[in-house]
């Protein structure tokens, strides 16, 4: 896939199809329905799109990050310590499994991450690929 080697992701089809069917068959909760899950603790399956990193009153790291599935997106808070253990996997150019409670603030719900890892299944293009897309930004404008 060239337009990977060129722009870091697919744009003929969604990241996550990369890794289908294998993906597919996870036992995830749809982004379109954690808004009813409320109270509950689900684990999710989606593709990173936006992250803002900022730090706690004691100058703790921890994130929000934005994921998207095939159905939906859902806003993710990543606490310090969730983060330390994540920051890694969280960057990668992979899936992401992310698992937690659902909460809800004047009406918009957001998921608390307790457990974040990359999938790590079979894709269907290459490693090296996979690679390339996952540089830093100042790495590719040069």
């Amino acid at each position: 896939m060239h337009e990977i080697r060129a722009y870091g992701l697919p744009l003929t089809l969604h990241p996550l199809e990369l890794w289908y069917p294998d993906l597919a068959a996870l036992d995830v909760t749809p982004a379109a329905e954690v808004p009813n899950c409320v109270g509950q603790r689900v684990r999710i399956c989606g593709w990173l799109v936006t992250a803002k990193l900022v730090q706690t009153k004691h100058r703790d790291p921890m994130e929000f990050v934005l994921v998207e599935d095939l159905t939906g997106l859902v806003d993710v808070t990543v606490f310090p310590r969730i983060y330390a253990r994540s920051a890694i996997a969280l960057h990668s150019a992979r899936p992401l499994l992310i698992s937690g409670w659902v909460e809800e603030e004047f009406g918009v719900s957001s998921l608390v991450a307790d457990r974040i890892r990359s999938w790590w299944g079979p894709c269907r293009v290459s490693e090296e690929a996979l690679a390339a897309a996952d540089q830093p930004e100042e790495d590719l404008i040069a």
